[in-house]
């Protein structure tokens, strides 16, 4: 991004932060109309759900004890549905979203629900708009200057497709429902300013937005602490090594760090490994011990190993190391692998673990089909739960259930 792109981003940011922290503050739905949960249910309420909104009569019924239409004034709850059809919901989709927020109906439909449904059709298309109020039904209760507008034009400035606009605001609905003055425009900043390059940040964005959901002094901590391992923001991990220190305190990173010391890792190679894959930090400590004990015992790898390779701790033991560890077993059994110092075993070992199963299947599976044809069985038969179809291949011959064979 070009020096000047940036300092516009850095303006739009400010500007959002100097709004006042009360308009950011989701305004209560006013109470008319809205009946007590302990209200037995109004049957006009239940007859115009059921014949306007395509309710079925049992959920009318549910609904209708929260909620009271009355009968001399129906024009509001009339043109909202109307309204909502205009943008592209279907009946079902009016339906649901009723069930989830019945109060839509009190909205006044062109003050507050239209200039809401116009902005929001100006970022997406009618089908986006509909699944992220029905995922989302509270966007609907926020300001529109003062939440709806500001982050969309700052997920705009990183995220430039209304797919990408859509899968981030629906993987991220706690952005329609924070503050954004003090965690996601702060946030943003804070890692522009840090060096982080806004294809990183759209990164994040697409895939956890969650992260910048939380209070700027924690986001600051966490990014501190990221720079202190040795993972800076001008690199590709940085993004991940953020997501761990997000997720674990400063407390819990210690008390991890024993868990590994205790394997025989010393402070540096628990460094090194974090600068490695960053998220092996998150995994439990019961998958921890099974993993360890599993890839230092029966594999035969040194603690070492693992510290150059942690992402073998983050793998499925039953659906990938086991189901390859066995293959190894057999080739090194009938001796088809060529004799080695421990310390190329091991690094055949990792490399097993560690590529994707259309190669391990290739290379260790099919290139050896003619002098150990039950391999494709032994895999097939190891592989848990997870199946697998591909076509067949010419000349193979599969032993194990027909349901997990596997070809290519």
């Amino acid at each position: 991004m070009s020096s000047s792109c940036s300092s516009l981003l850095r303006r739009r940011i400010h500007l959002f932060r100097l709004r006042p922290f009360h308009s950011f503050i989701q305004q209560r739905p006013r109470p008319l109309s809205v009946a007590t949960s302990s209200s037995s249910p109004d049957s006009f309420t239940v007859n115009f759900l059921t014949t306007q909104c395509n309710f079925p009569l049992p959920a009318a019924l549910t609904v209708a004890r929260a909620l009271r239409i009355d009968e001399s004034s129906t024009d509001k709850p009339l043109a909202v549905v109307s309204l909502l059809r205009s943008h592209g919901l279907s009946p079902s989709h009016v339906a649901r979203l009723v069930a989830q927020r019945p109060v839509v109906l009190l909205s006044r439909p062109e003050r507050t629900l239209a200039p809401k449904l116009r902005f929001l059709s100006s970022f997406l298309p009618p089908s986006f708009v509909s699944d992220l109020l029905l995922i989302c039904p509270c966007l609907l209760s926020r300001s529109l200057q003062a939440h709806i507008e500001p982050l969309f034009s700052l997920l705009r400035c990183f995220l430039d497709s209304p797919e990408a606009l859509f899968f981030a605001a629906r993987r991220g609905q706690f952005l329609f429902t924070c503050n954004l003055q003090a965690t996601v425009a702060p946030n943003i900043a804070l890692l522009l300013s840090s060096g982080v390059r806004s294809g990183n940040i759209a990164k994040l964005l697409s895939t956890h937005p969650h992260c910048f959901v939380v209070p700027a002094a924690r986001f600051v901590e966490a990014v501190n602490n990221a720079i202190s391992v040795g993972v800076g923001p001008g690199m590709s991990l940085f993004i991940y090594a953020l997501r761990a220190m997000l997720g674990i305190r400063q407390s819990r990173w210690e008390t991890r760090s024993q868990v590994f010391k205790r394997l025989g890792w010393s402070e540096e190679e628990f460094r090194i490994a974090f600068q490695r894959a960053p998220l092996f930090v998150l995994v439990s400590d019961q998958k921890i011990k099974k993993m360890a004990n599993f890839l230092m015992k029966e594999a035969q790898l040194k603690a070492s190993d693992l510290s150059r390779q942690p992402k073998l701790l983050m793998y499925s033991l039953e659906n990938r190391l086991l189901p390859r560890f066995r293959v190894f077993q057999v080739l090194e059994a009938k001796g088809m692998l060529k004799n080695a110092s421990e310390n190329k075993r091991n690094g055949l070992i990792i490399g097993m673990f560690t590529c994707t199963e259309g190669e391990f299947v290739d290379r260790y599976v099919r290139r050896h089909n003619t002098a150990a044809p039950e391999l494709m069985g032994i895999y097939n038969c190891n592989i848990g739960n997870k199946k697998v179809y591909v076509k067949k291949a010419e000349g193979d011959t599969v032993h194990g259930s027909s349901e997990k064979s596997i070809s290519s």
